[in-house]
């Protein structure tokens, strides 16, 4: 009776978001302009022009610290993750750990039992509830609050967002590639930066991105990463052999049974 209570509660807590309207209208404009530059991709740009991608750094390096990486490797995603352009990582960290809190809840933002299009888009136009803000607020942070990198990007964000997210991306074709400007703004501007939300925005919809992990292996084998969380099947089994016998939470019996994994160095190459 108890859960259900609160179940209700959270219900009724959750449903009361209200609409972002300056997020409305600021995916409505991307998303349209974006389209004239896919017909400017074909008409007025050269094909030397490439579209930047979306980095591995802020969900599986930062948010669920799958593995640890040097200095140089995390300024290099610090920066990549700047040209997506969805704020510091520190915000994005903090909103995707909320989302784990109560995944496949009504409390989740993302939640994915209301469809891939509520997941992927529909829940980014509107605010958070008073009481979502509140629980995304006491998300524990102190690992990138001692995170150099991550602290001087979010002092800084919107300085390197200016250089790193629109001056150097659209120079770039303009002065050493001789594209027009029309193809610049339109392609490396407005459909790049579609294109790069659509692909990040997977990572909550689409539940599980898995390619990001062949790229850590990468980062793993030039020596740039290392302390690669994994699992084996034995381990797996002992987890589940350890819920079932003592009903302790799977993250209990996860953590307790990855102490004694014993996995090849590597591992990471295989």
């Amino acid at each position: 009776v108890k859960m259900v209570e609160e179940s209700e509660k959270a219900e009724e807590l959750s449903s009361g978001r209200e609409a972002n309207w300056p997020a409305v209208l600021f995916f409505i404009h991307i998303h349209l302009l974006s389209l004239y530059g896919i017909w400017v991709l074909f008409y007025e740009v050269q094909w030397l022009t490439c579209l930047l991608c979306v980095t591995t750094g802020a969900h599986r390096l930062w948010a669920h610290r799958s593995y640890e990486a040097s200095t140089g490797l995390r300024i290099v995603l610090m920066l990549f993750q700047t040209l997506v352009g969805q704020g510091s990582i520190y915000d994005w960290v903090q909103y995707h750990r909320f989302h784990h809190a109560h995944f496949g809840t009504n409390l989740d933002p993302y939640d994915y039992t209301k469809g891939f299009l509520y997941a992927h888009m529909l829940t980014r136009l509107r605010k958070l509830s008073p009481k979502q803000e509140k629980l995304k607020e006491a998300i524990d942070m102190s690992d990138l609050e001692s995170d150099s990198v991550v602290m001087f990007q979010k002092k800084l964000y919107w300085l390197l967002y200016g250089v790193f997210f629109l001056l150097l991306p659209l120079n770039a074709p303009l002065e050493y590639w001789d594209d027009s400007v029309w193809g610049t703004v339109f392609v490396v501007g407005f459909l790049r930066y579609a294109i790069v939300l659509h692909a990040s925005w997977l990572v909550e919809s689409a539940i599980y991105f898995g390619c990001s992990t062949t790229f850590i292996r990468v980062y793993a084998a030039l020596g740039l990463a290392t302390n690669l969380r994994t699992v084996d099947t034995k381990t797996i089994q002992t987890t589940m052999a350890q819920m079932v016998k003592t009903k302790r939470p799977l993250q209990d019996c996860l953590e307790e049974a990855m102490k004694e994994q014993v996995l090849p160095e590597d591992h990471f190459l295989r």
